[in-house]
């Protein structure tokens, strides 16, 4: 009765959903509902009367069930959207197929990534699933897609949690990290450096004393040249 309730919501079909078309049990249901707005169904915000009805009929997980439901309005939507877009747009039958092809090559890329029990998911090789026609593509990919996104996070969760990146056994370079440690307040301190004094010279005398300084080319006095060592012409 839920799902019928739901069908003529959608259908907007409000004057089959009074007290007199519905059994007295969900009329609690159908109050909240109104009051909360039956367009809201379309955003997800459902009356918890939905789930306490599931679970008292069936014994089952209710809000499971309920996100399931709404998963599947907007899968429904958005397959109407597209077709929407398709007539408005004037987006050919080529396109559209190439755009599927590509969406079901990127998903067989994954099948390496995949857990062991969970490869089944994409038994069928990709040639096989390429003859197909548009609209089994369509579904097996609307059903299967989310399916493999699920254990591929998974399957990373639990990588995550085994596995230990390499960069945990080495030491922080970080100067921010060493602020957080304790110091040794035991450690012997650095002496401070000493600057380097020159010696003086005391007994010892500088080299250069003895000799003179470099006179300037002005006050050079020019010595005779002794031409006796030179032969007679």
């Amino acid at each position: 009765m839920l799902v019928t309730i739901m069908i003529r919501a959608i259908h907007g079909n409000y004057d089959d959903l009074g007290p007199g078309t519905t059994p007295p049990e969900y009329s609690l249901l159908l109050q909240q509902q109104a009051h909360i707005g039956w367009v809201q169904v379309f955003y997800g915000r459902l009356s918890l009367e939905w789930v306490r009805l599931h679970e008292l009929a069936r014994k089952e997980d209710g809000e499971k069930w309920a996100s399931g439901l709404l998963v599947t309005i907007w899968n429904c939507l958005h397959r109407h959207w597209i077709d929407r877009c398709n007539v408005v747009h004037k987006r050919t039958e080529s396109l559209q197929r190439e755009f599927l092809e590509n969406r079901l090559r990127h998903l067989y890329s994954h099948v390496d990534a995949l857990p062991a029990n969970s490869r089944d998911l994409l038994h069928t090789p990709l040639h096989v699933q390429l003859r197909k026609s548009t609209s089994q593509i369509t579904s097996f990919l609307d059903h299967t897609e989310p399916l493999v996104q699920h254990q591929l996070q998974a399957q990373k969760a639990a990588i995550c949690k085994t596995v230990h990146p390499i960069t945990k056994f080495f030491r922080s370079i970080h100067p921010d990290s060493d602020k957080a440690r304790p110091r040794n307040t035991n450690a012997p301190k650095p002496e401070p450096k000493r600057k380097k004094v020159k010696p003086k010279l005391t007994g010892q005398q500088a080299i250069t004393r003895f000799f003179q300084p470099k006179q300037p080319r002005a006050n050079r006095q020019e010595v005779p040249r002794d031409n006796s060592s030179e032969k007679p012409p």
